[in-house]
């Protein structure tokens, strides 16, 4: 081992002074290096070494700043964590049903009677709801008019016979009977029942000539009704009804 010292060391003085100076640069250069990146590893550990070293790192007793809040929000933050966690959990156990399903509204009676020509579907009051303009009859004023209806309500019982009262633009007012019954095409036909007598009277004095209609029921529930009316009267007035509320 000795000879082999006594080889590395002439060998070593061998080499040009040049390259034995630049060696020992480069030496001292890397020691250099170590001893700041030591000393900035100590200072961000926070250790504190003996005076003795000749070197004092790290942070002295109370340079340290301590946030109380800081701890705490952590801890709700730890806290907030787990419920949510259960939460989870106990949402991925849920069994989420379907909404029930809506029930079917009920079929309507009138379709069902109108189906088997039942002229129960006439049963209970009926009211205009759409324009309307008839003829009227009286001897004072000439013979013929053409009258805005106002408002014509039809009241029929089970078996299709009824009264009707019709409220005249002119302020004047008729009232009368009236029949309905099923046609061989599944309409249903009403009339003026006038009963001999020309027609529906008024309370002028004068009356309204005899009128029939063919109706179809439409899918809302209303009839919708196409009149006729006698001696040039108008004809194909297509006149919509709605039934009242009992």
């Amino acid at each position: 081992m000795f000879y082999g010292r006594v080889r590395f060391v002439r060998r070593l003085f061998s080499y040009p002074p040049r390259m034995v100076l630049l060696a020992s640069l480069l030496a001292v250069l890397l020691l250099a290096l170590v001893a700041v990146s030591i000393r900035h590893l100590l200072d961000a550990c926070g250790l504190v070494l003996p005076a003795a070293f000749g070197i004092v790192t790290g942070c002295a007793a109370g340079d340290v700043d301590y946030d109380p809040g800081l701890e705490a929000a952590m801890a709700r933050r730890s806290l907030l964590e787990a419920r949510v966690s259960a939460l989870e959990t106990r949402l991925a156990r849920m069994r989420c049903l379907p909404p029930a399903p809506v029930p079917a509204p009920p079929p309507d009676p009138k379709l069902e009677h109108w189906a088997d020509r039942d002229i129960r579907v006439l049963d209970g009051c009926w009211e205009l709801v759409s324009n309307y303009r008839l003829q009227t009859h009286h001897d004072s004023f000439g013979g013929y008019r053409q009258v805005q209806v106002r408002a014509w309500e039809m009241c029929f019982d089970s078996g299709g016979v009824g009264n009707q009262t019709l409220r005249l633009g002119n302020g004047e007012s008729c009232s009368g009977r009236a029949r309905g019954r099923f046609t061989d095409a599944s309409k249903v036909r009403v009339r003026d029942d006038v009963g001999g007598g020309p027609g529906v009277p008024c309370s002028d004095g004068g009356h309204i000539h005899e009128r029939s209609a063919d109706c179809e029921l439409q899918a809302d529930g209303h009839l919708m009704c196409a009149f006729n009316q006698a001696y040039g009267g108008p004809t194909g007035v297509r006149v919509r009804f709605r039934q009242k509320q009992r």
